[in-house]
């Protein structure tokens, strides 16, 4: 049989080129569409024969010529691998999926290739990801030749622009000229399919009323931009044949392969569903739900949310879809294999005002995401850790330049990442300074223990963090322990010595006062949230 390998690419600034809600919201809907329900309907048009993702376990295999022409591996949002029994077959699926995308999800930017070599599925498993890679490489040439999916936009002649996007209006929408992409993420945001998508991922009747709110989410004080991923996934995807192997024994074949890659990914799918689904009630309970998700599925998220709720949310998400892969057995039997007993994740958040560019502030998520990751080389890949920050700056442009000027002198300012769960197969030794510096227990602790500091007092100290020498610091900072005895008690709790700074190494101090005087308000009780 030949392979199909399609996806999507470019996802994030396709999602997040406009800075209205409802367009990121049906972008994120038209990806998802891509890699599954335009794949069940071009297998209908083609080969007659119905398909569903929600049953894609199911599959029945492509084994003799009374079987289907066509057999899903995987199909997910803006990726699928299918088998086909001939190339000509592919061919016609390739044509149809393509003209649909064109057609309802204009300025996707998709591809999708089969393969020139046939393979036996029956053969062993080098077989099939000999010709997996040749998929790949053939994918890797195509988008280094084809164009920018914006020269499909001409604005010849001249036309009007689009309110939403920029590019070059096709419509009229409301009186406001409208091109055919914001068009299509417009309605994709507001039809039954999303409706039906969204039960999953909420709990009772969240769903049926979630979209009705973004104009009300676009209305908050903050909003936060969360980008989370597991630890390591992708090494396990390219190490998987060789658990694979040791699952199903060393003659192990392309169809071994391919079940337990199909398992592997729909339970990962399952379990991050699952995760935001109890993350929503533990956050909102049966209140309305201040969150849009974007992205859940696999082992990432990309969510759109109330500011004042983004950490709490984030830690639990984090914690509920990692528990999550160590209870279900089709997680945990590869996890094993590969010698960790559950994934690890880390988070980043972006907090900003509403009218702050979604792009910017995706794009810093991202970057706090990555920095979170350094926790994989202290503690291993199955550790949790997240990292964030507050834009009130709408000039930022990188996290290396905002985290430039919190390094003054022999004194950096922030202890950022925090580590929320350390992990069971240390990558290395975590030094003592970096394992107290970075704990996400110890900076709760000092975010409530500033809670009986005067506001007057607290933002005294913030701007001495930047003037005085750090001695002098310290000299001030046990004049007012002494002095707001309440104080002294919560911060014995956050350091043992009292110290306004931890040594971190010979000739470098770190304090976790400025981080956690800056998320008091986003870890108040919602009462006691001010401007």
């Amino acid at each position: 049989m030949y392979l199909i390998n399609l996806e999507t690419s470019g996802n994030q600034a396709y999602i997040f080129a406009s800075n209205k809600l409802r367009n990121i919201t049906g972008a994120s809907e038209l990806l998802y569409r891509v890699g599954t329900k335009y794949v069940e309907r071009a297998l209908k048009t083609v080969s007659g024969r119905e398909f569903s993702v929600k049953n894609i376990t199911d599959e029945k295999p492509i084994e003799d010529e009374n079987s289907p022409d066509f057999e899903a591996v995987i199909a997910t949002s803006g990726k699928a691998l299918l088998l086909a029994r001939d190339r000509e077959s592919a061919k016609r699926f390739i044509t149809e999926w393509s003209r649909i995308i064109a057609d309802e999800a204009p300025g996707v930017d998709a591809l999708a290739v089969c393969s020139q070599s046939s393979f036996d599925v029956r053969a062993g498993i080098d077989e099939y990801m000999k010709v997996f890679r040749e998929t790949e490489r053939e994918m890797t040439l195509l988008r280094i030749n084809e164009g920018s999916s914006l020269s499909r936009f001409q604005r010849i002649p001249v036309t009007s622009e689009c309110v939403y996007s920029g590019l070059p209006a096709s419509f009229v929408e409301d009186g406001r000229p409208i091109s055919e992409k914001s068009l299509a993420q417009r309605k994709a945001s507001k039809d039954s399919e999303i409706g039906s998508r969204m039960k999953k991922l909420f709990p009772g009747n969240a769903s049926e009323k979630i979209l009705d709110g973004l104009d009300g989410l676009e209305g908050l004080d903050w909003l936060a931009v969360i980008h989370a991923d597991g630890n390591g996934l992708g090494q396990l995807f390219i190490n998987l044949g060789d658990y694979v192997k040791k699952l199903a024994g060393e003659k192990a074949t392309g169809r071994d392969y391919i079940n337990y890659y199909r398992k592997f990914s729909s339970a990962l799918d399952e379990i991050s569903w699952a995760a935001f689904n109890k993350t929503v009630w533990e956050i909102w309970g049966n209140t309305e739900p201040l969150i849009i998700p974007i992205v859940v599925g696999g082992d990432d998220l990309t969510a759109v949310m109330d500011g004042y709720e983004s950490l709490r949310f984030a830690e639990r998400f984090m914690i509920n879809f990692c528990n999550g892969t160590q209870k279900n057995e089709d997680t945990k039997m590869i996890l094993e294999s590969s010698g960790i007993k559950n994934l690890g994740m880390c988070a980043g958040i972006s907090i900003a005002k509403p009218h702050f560019p979604f792009s910017q502030s995706y794009s810093l998520a991202e970057e706090l995401m990555k920095s979170a990751k350094r926790v994989k080389t202290q503690y291993g890949a199955d550790s949790i850790a997240m990292d964030f920050h507050i834009l009130y700056d709408s000039s930022v442009s990188s996290l290396s330049d905002i985290r430039g000027k919190m390094t003054i002198g022999d004194r950096i300012l922030t202890q950022k990442p925090y580590v929320i769960s350390q992990g069971q197969t240390l990558a290395q030794a975590a030094s003592d300074e970096w394992q107290i510096s970075h704990d996400y227990g110890k900076f709760t602790k000092a975010v409530e223990a500033l809670k009986s500091l005067p506001s007057s007092q607290a933002h005294g100290v913030r701007d001495d963090l930047f003037a005085q020498m750090r001695e002098t610091q310290e000299s001030e900072w046990q004049f007012l322990l002494s002095s707001y005895p309440g104080l002294k008690d919560a911060w014995k709790d956050v350091q043992g010595d009292l110290k306004l700074y931890t040594k971190i190494n010979a000739d470098e101090y770190s304090t976790v006062f400025l981080d956690a005087l800056e998320m008091m308000k986003f870890l108040d009780d919602k009462e006691n949230q001010t401007e």
